[in-house]
Formats: C-alpha cells, structure tokens, sequence
C-alpha cells in the first residue's frame, strides 16, 4: 500500500480510550464498594469489568490497525479489522488540509486532521486521535511539500 519513501508514520492516540476507562474504573469501583457486599450483584460486576477490559482491548486493536502515512508523493490513510479501507490522495489534488478539535479532544491534547481533495465534496483522508504534536508535524511536512511542488512550476512560468 504504501508508495514511495515514508516521511512520517502515525497511527491514533489511545489518550481518549484511557480517559474514558479511568472514568467507567472510577465508577464501577465506587458503585461496588459503596453498595453492602451483595452476592446476587456480585455477577453483574463482573460483567461490567469484563466489558471495561473487552473495550480496552478494542481500542487497542483498532489503534494497531490503523495507520496515518505521509509520503513523498501522497497522504495515505488505512484503517479497519475486518474489512480494509484505504485512502491516498497524491499532493497535486490536496486542496485543504484542516485542525479540528472538539472539547474533549482538546483537554487530551487530540486532534483530528482532515485533508480535502480536489474532484471530492468529502475528506477523502482524515487523521482521527492524533496528539497535537503530530499534527502540528504532520500539517508542517504536507505545507512543506506542497509549496516545494508549486514553487517550480511559478518559476518556470515567470522565466516564460
């Protein structure tokens, strides 16, 4: 999948996924330990740890199946466990490479890059969970590519 020389690799942040566990930890664990020993409740919070870790677990594998690529020649985006999605748009279509951030991804530190193409009325390429460094980084390489690419063809009609 991945065509030429890679200049950065990321895949998605996990920041969201712990959050949101510490939080269920949290309340699973005063809801247990504030209610009398009950043995009847015993199996239901067992179950909601088992769904606290099944959920862990998840998030990782979704993480390990994705990937943000940025290489000499195209952005390319891959997700997805059981069926595959991938996406590459060479530089020459990229017509916006946007930051969003909602709320909550902005006290984590998350931010979702999403990279417009000419000929497409959707993002054909989107950076989901990604730290705020990478995207600063990732935003930096595709703005410094694309102005190098451009550069040559205004100098060659200048010259003309």
């Amino acid at each position: 999948m991945i065509e030429g020389n890679v200049i950065f690799f990321a895949r998605p942040s996990l920041r969201r996924a712990y959050l949101f566990a510490i939080f269920y930890a949290v309340v699973l664990s005063y809801g247990r330990y504030t209610v009398e020993f009950n043995p009847v409740l015993e199996p239901m919070w067992f179950g909601l740890l088992t769904t606290l870790l099944m959920l862990l677990v998840y998030a990782n594998i979704v993480r390990a199946t994705t990937s943000y690529v940025i290489t000499d020649n195209a952005i390319q985006s891959a997700s997805g466990i059981l069926a595959r999605r991938s996406s590459i748009v060479p530089y020459r279509r990229v017509t916006n490479v946007a930051a969003r951030q909602s709320f909550l991804e902005r006290l984590l530190g998350l931010v979702t890059l999403y990279i417009d193409s000419a000929g497409s009325d959707v993002q054909e390429v989107s950076f989901r969970r990604m730290t705020t460094s990478e995207a600063r980084e990732a935003g930096k390489i595709i703005r410094n590519i694309i102005n190098s690419q451009s550069a040559p063809s205004a100098q060659v009609a200048a010259a003309g």
